[in-house]
């Protein structure tokens, strides 16, 4: 059993650090789903959309977020949690880009579509990168706490940030 001062130093700054990043991933998706239901009206207006394109720039990112997690995982089971992580942020972002320079609605809901591939692969493997990160079982357990306040604050600030 390890004590309090080998939980510290394994808690130390290169291990929020690992916290940090990898919440920040997963915060940035989380984000993605709240966040553009308060801009429905000035995506409508702005990019001259219908509701039946509003609806899909909602849910075409979470249509294939959803349907692509377990593939997500699986991918990095086979080629590694990090190389998939970093495949997936770096999806995410370019379509994040594509995203605000959308011109149309069409490519808004494209970038969409993109960002929801690159958030099914990024996210199981934040969380085996994080369980990876921290042997001690004490340290993990504070870290997972952490991640989990983090992520539930993007969820609450996603309608306010989108505002």
């Amino acid at each position: 059993m390890k004590n309090s001062a080998s939980i510290q130093e394994s808690t130390s700054s290169t291990g929020i650090s690992v916290l940090i990043v990898l919440a920040l991933g997963f915060l940035m998706a989380t984000l993605d789903v709240t966040v553009v239901n308060v801009a429905m009206a000035d995506m409508k207006s702005t990019l001259s959309m219908s509701l039946s394109g509003v609806t899909w720039v909602v849910d075409g990112y979470i249509l294939t977020f959803a349907s692509l997690l377990l593939a997500g995982g699986a991918l990095a089971d086979r080629f590694g949690s990090k190389t998939i992580y970093i495949l997936g942020l770096a999806i995410f972002v370019l379509a994040s880009c594509l995203c605000g320079a959308s011109f149309n609605g069409q490519m808004l809901i494209a970038g969409r579509l993109i960002q929801g591939i690159g958030a099914a692969l990024f996210m199981p493997s934040s969380l085996s990168l994080l369980a990876a990160s921290y042997p001690d079982e004490r340290a993990r357990a504070r870290m997972f706490g952490l991640w989990a306040a983090l992520v539930s604050a993007a969820s609450a600030l996603g309608p306010f940030i989108g505002g």
